[in-house]
């Protein structure tokens, strides 16, 4: 069981796009159980492509807010580094 914690902590290291997919998933969770609330349900009867556009816009404010708080968290590159990229 350590093993496995241990290598999925790793591929979180190395590919760092698994917490932005996890971020999306928990994303499109938090529409769908909003979406699906009986007192919001009553005021939204027609919901075909509405869902879908409410969903995709609280998945893209969670990635945004996600990506926001990365970039400040992370000190700015050196500029010695930057040139030579």
């Amino acid at each position: 069981m350590v093993w496995g914690s241990t290598l999925t902590l790793q591929w979180v290291d190395r590919f760092a796009v698994i917490v932005y997919i996890g971020a999306g998933v928990l994303g499109w969770t938090a529409a769908q159980m909003m979406l699906h609330e009986p007192m919001l349900a009553a005021h939204l009867p027609d919901r075909g492509p509405l869902e879908i556009a409410i969903a995709l816009g609280v998945i893209a404010a969670v990635l945004l807010a996600g990506f926001l708080m990365d970039k400040r968290r992370r000190p700015a590159a050196p500029e010695s580094s930057r040139e030579a990229l």
